[in-house]
């Protein structure tokens, strides 16, 4: 160590003084292996390729560079991906990467993004790299929104905990932080933990509207909505969906105008005012056509569907079911069309029928891996199998649909479950 590092070392704070320690082994690399250096670090990990693919210029001696980055001692195995920089050293140097070339840094960000694109297996470190450049909004739901319809729970906060990275260190606009606020209140949402839904849903709103993203601002009011109207608070519920559709009318979004006419109507058919949630019905329906938004129209025509079996009109149920499932299979909406079979399950009369709808049904939640769908397709099937007299399949059926909620975190099913677990096994023991 020469003596004008030493005084340096001796002069700085201890963060300043890791800096330098760190900066004078980079000063005793090669340039590329330095350049290199730098890449490596805006990924979680690298191997050969990535690092070809962050900096094309060393793409042919990209392995020799590998090799040579192994051999430094802020470097780490990561098991089977390749390697990465220690955690405390890849700090120091993304600090300075951003704060000293910015530029560079939202270039090589930009290449990594253009690397796992490619790789379904990583989509968080897509998102990761990818929101450092651009808006990520529309991405974020078409990745987020099959994750949150399938519980997929781990896949969903590995994606959240990685963009919040980008997020604290400063990395990314404000409308991250909006968009990630907005997914986890969506998360919670998914499994039911309203009070953290509604804590997240407030800190997206808060940003939407410093942001004046009366897009999102509309959406967060749309979802308070569904969650007030879970908690039984519909007057709250309806508060927060009439100030969502008028923005969405404001802004010209008549998909989002729709689909809150479509909430409106379930709330009062939760309500029990049933020529009232048939005229929103109505009115989403005409929307989702003038749109073409079919799927839509279809979710429309089940809900409509669902009025009409409360109302004793099992036909044009049945119709509105069987229109539904057409526009279903159409689209290739599979979860779709398989709640429709369900309807037709619960509607048939023969136990024989209705077991074969339920079982198809399944077949189709089993396919889609939608486990939330099959625990509770399963509590039907289980009914149906009782009323056979079948009561070690129905015994089955509820033990692995109380298993599946187990698995989801389903808990509001879960002690429903067990008791009829509990009950038919009493009912076998006599």
């Amino acid at each position: 160590m020469n003596s004008e590092l030493l005084a340096r070392l001796m002069k700085a704070d201890p963060a300043e003084r890791q800096w330098l320690l760190l900066e004078s082994v980079l000063e005793s690399l090669s340039v590329k292996v330095r350049q290199a250096v730098w890449a490596v670090a805006v990924p979680h990990w690298f191997d050969d390729r990535i690092l070809a693919a962050l900096c094309p210029e060393l793409a042919n001696q990209s392995t020799e560079i590998y090799q040579a980055l192994q051999a430094l001692s802020f470097m780490e195995v990561f098991e089977g991906r390749g390697h990465n920089i220690h955690e405390a050293t890849r700090s120091l140097l993304l600090d300075r990467l951003w704060n000293d070339r910015t530029d560079e840094f939202k270039l090589i960000s930009a290449r990594a993004a253009e690397y796992f694109e490619e790789d379904e297996s990583n989509v968080a470190e897509w998102l990761y790299h990818k929101a450092v450049g651009e808006p990520i909004g529309d991405v974020m739901n078409q990745v987020m929104r099959p994750l949150n319809n399938q519980f997929r729970r781990s896949e969903s906060e590995a994606i959240l905990k990685t963009l919040d990275e980008q997020i604290i260190t400063h990395r990314v606009e404000s409308n991250v932080g909006a968009e990630v606020a907005y997914w986890q209140g969506e998360l919670h949402r998914q499994f039911y933990e309203s009070d953290e839904a509604l804590e997240h849903y407030a800190r997206a709103i808060e940003i939407f509207r410093q942001l004046g993203d009366r897009l999102g601002e509309a959406n967060t009011l749309y979802a308070i909505g569904d969650i007030l109207q879970f908690k039984k608070q519909t007057d709250e519920a309806l508060e927060n969906y009439a100030r969502a559709i008028e923005i969405y009318r404001q802004v010209g979004d008549r998909l989002g105008e729709a689909n809150t006419l479509y909430a409106i109507g379930d709330i009062l058919q939760f309500k029990k005012q049933t020529d009232e949630a048939l005229e929103n019905y109505a009115r989403a329906m005409q929307i989702y056509r003038q749109v073409g938004a079919r799927l839509g129209e279809a979710n429309t025509l089940c809900a409509i569907g669902d009025v009409l079996q409360f109302k004793n009109q099992t036909d044009e149920a049945l119709e509105n079911y069987a229109c539904a499932m057409q526009i279903y299979h159409q689209v290739g909406d599979r979860l779709g069309e398989a709640n429709c079979l369900q309807e037709f399950g619960n509607l048939a009369e023969e136990t024989e029928k209705k077991l074969q709808f339920l079982q198809d049904a399944q077949q189709l939640y089993v396919a889609i891996g939608s486990l939330y769908s099959q625990s509770r397709n399963l509590c039907f099937i289980a009914r149906a199998q009782e009323s056979q007299g079948n009561l070690s399949a129905a015994l089955e059926s509820w033990t692995i649909s109380r298993d599946l909620a187990i698995e989801i975190n389903y808990e509001l099913f879960q002690p429903s479950a067990q008791e009829e677990i509990d009950r038919l096994s009493a009912t076998r023991s006599d």
